[in-house]
């Protein structure tokens, strides 16, 4: 594509004549949109991609953007929109006690981190149960081992959690800092 779009310069003839349709078929999808999926519903010869990437360049600095995560294509919040956004969590994280959240936190924060680095850091006991819990959830894996006595085997973050909490990437989510400026809770030990 080459040139960036000026989300105030008419869209081109192609993205006028496909782009409400493939916009509503994204919305209306329970599940990300691939590629192949939208270039079916356009005519042959016609550009899936050149489409997508034209609409993802237009909604980049708007609240709801087009994104593409390792499932597919899909509408997700700015993540600058999250904490409004999340005061009506989706169902999996209500299902997360406080105590999973806060070390599911730690870990998206600090990853990759041990289980002892994530005791030490919250201040907290952390169950082994507890890690068991988000790793069946999806939201956590084991990582490589340390090196070095002991071998502690270290916890990241998967994509499974990237897609629920709606993030294109770790970077996307708010600092401390951030969030003790926009005077939402922190827990006062970590």
């Amino acid at each position: 594509m080459g040139k960036t779009l000026d989300p105030l310069l008419p869209p081109s003839d192609f993205a006028l004549l496909h782009g409400a349709e493939i916009e509503a078929f994204i919305l209306a999808s329970p599940t990300p949109v691939s590629e192949a999926q939208v270039a079916a519903r356009l005519q042959e010869g016609s550009s899936a991609a050149g489409l997508l990437s034209e609409l993802a360049e237009r909604t980049k600095d708007r609240a709801v953007r087009l994104v593409r995560d390792p499932e597919g294509w899909r509408y997700a919040v700015d993540p600058g929109f999250l904490p409004d956004a999340l005061k009506a969590p989706a169902r999996k994280a209500r299902e997360l006690s406080e105590a999973a959240l806060a070390t599911l936190a730690f870990i998206a924060l600090y990853e990759p981190v041990t289980l002892g680095e994530i005791e030490r850091g919250r201040g907290v006991k952390v169950s082994r149960a507890l890690l068991d819990k988000l790793m069946e959830a999806g939201m956590i894996r084991p990582g490589i081992r340390r090196a070095g006595t002991g071998r502690a085997a270290t916890y990241s973050t998967t994509d499974s959690f990237l897609t629920h909490f709606r993030l294109d990437a770790l970077s996307d989510m708010p600092t401390p800092e951030e969030l003790l400026s926009r005077d939402l809770p922190v827990d006062a030990k970590e």
